[in-house]
């Protein structure tokens, strides 16, 4: 009966990483970007929380399930790429582009071409806190907005939901326009917000407890029964939930 379960184990381990690799490959629709992303989250919080779980019971863990761990985040990074945090969204030129826009778009690289790391530790900033620190700043060295986040090309993009929206419905089915014009409009941006506040509330419920296990390791430490590897596991698990909390 072991013997068959284990067996069964095995089939869903191998059904599972197979259905993610396909939908590793499987990258067609904005649809199933999105679920495809939402999944991958979720798969990365349900581990973390299972391996949690076994380090607290066991005060140990195998190397195998780090690495299913370390899988998974590479999982939640491929989620973030999906959703656009790692790649750099440029607006297409148009005729409602500003003309005197120019002599501002030199300003805007500096947030514009800054990486996820960048702008979790704000370092793209540091060139204007030089700029401050050497002289009074003036209205120009302040960097403008991205082009994506200007009013009136999100005016254009619920505009073009809104007309969207009305050509697909009859003239007698014209009720919530609106909200249904910002769901499409800022969809991307909400699910997004959505996986960072889940990410964090579990990195805030999961901290108190990490630092839990690490006293009791430290008073261990004192009585000379301690574990390099539990203790540099912790220590990981800790920075990470710290950094996602960030």
């Amino acid at each position: 009966m072991a013997n068959h379960l284990s067996w069964l184990a095995c089939v869903v381990r191998g059904f599972v990483w197979t259905s993610l690799a396909v939908s590793l490959l499987v990258q067609g629709h904005k649809w199933i970007k999105v679920l495809n992303s939402v999944w991958w989250a979720c798969s990365f919080a349900l581990v973390s929380a299972l391996q949690m779980e076994i380090l607290f019971r066991e005060h140990a863990i195998e190397i195998f399930d780090v690495l299913l761990w370390l899988l998974h985040t590479l999982l939640l990074f491929c989620a973030f790429q999906n959703l656009g945090c790692f790649v750099i969204q440029n607006v297409p030129k148009g005729l409602s582009e500003p003309l005197l826009a120019r002599e501002v778009d030199s300003e805007e690289t500096g947030l514009g071409r800054a990486s996820f790391l960048s702008k979790l530790t704000f370092s793209w900033v540091n060139s204007l806190l030089s700029l401050g620190y050497s002289r009074p700043l003036s209205l120009e060295d302040i960097p403008s907005l991205l082009s994506e986040d200007k009013a009136h090309l999100s005016h254009q993009n619920f505009m073009h939901a809104w007309q969207s929206l009305a050509r697909e419905r009859s003239k007698n089915n014209t009720k919530n326009l609106v909200f249904w014009s910002i769901v499409r409009t800022h969809l991307k941006e909400n699910i997004l917000i959505s996986v960072y506040a889940l990410l964090r509330t579990i990195a805030v419920s999961v901290s108190p407890l990490i630092l839990y296990v690490f006293v009791n390791f430290s008073n261990r430490r004192d009585s000379g029964e301690t574990d390099l590897r539990e203790g540099l596991t912790i220590v990981g698990f800790l920075i990470l939930s710290k950094v996602v909390d960030t």
